[in-house]
């Protein structure tokens, strides 16, 4: 599914009818993988902390279709939280409850957001791209995406106990 909503995206962005030639663009895309040797997915998820109590936790990837390949800024609930870079993801605890997640690359003149739910023992996946809103992504469409992501640091901690690269 997320897969056809960023094509979709694609048709609509460029004014393209050619959506074989997109699909296929998509499949040459998903090929590459990872910001270098940052840790996969899987290896992140297996040692990332214990959600602080009510709060839960939201994991942030690039999606391969950002166009443009600059850095995605992220804000949440009005306030800078992150940027993204293409083929990588993150993650941030939040309180448990609504949260309006902003994105915004370096060509967008207005970030583009999406309200998303924060719940307890459940990550909330959300797809960032570069000239669209955020998407949520079901837990199992995501989970089979991010394998071929890599997080942006090294260590296995939230967003905001990170120390930059």
């Amino acid at each position: 599914m997320y897969r056809a909503i960023l094509t979709a995206v694609l048709v609509i962005q460029l004014g393209c009818p050619y959506d074989r030639f997109i699909l296929g663009a998509v499949d040459v895309l998903e090929q590459g993988s990872g910001t270098g040797t940052a840790p996969t997915f899987a290896a992140v998820e297996g040692a990332w902390p214990i959600v602080p109590v009510n709060e839960g936790r939201i994991v942030l990837f690039s999606s391969a279709m950002n166009v443009t390949r600059d850095p995605i800024g992220v804000t949440i609930d009005g306030r800078w939280q992150a940027s993204l870079s293409p083929w990588s993801f993150l993650f941030i605890d939040l309180p448990v409850g609504e949260h309006l997640v902003e994105a915004r690359s370096g060509r967008s003149a207005h970030p583009l957001g999406v309200t998303v739910t924060v719940v307890p023992d459940t990550p909330t996946f959300v797809g960032v791209l570069d000239h669209a809103p955020p998407l949520l992504v079901e837990d199992a469409e995501a989970r089979k995406n991010l394998r071929k992501y890599r997080h942006e640091f090294a260590e296995p901690l939230p967003y905001d106990q990170q120390n930059p690269r």
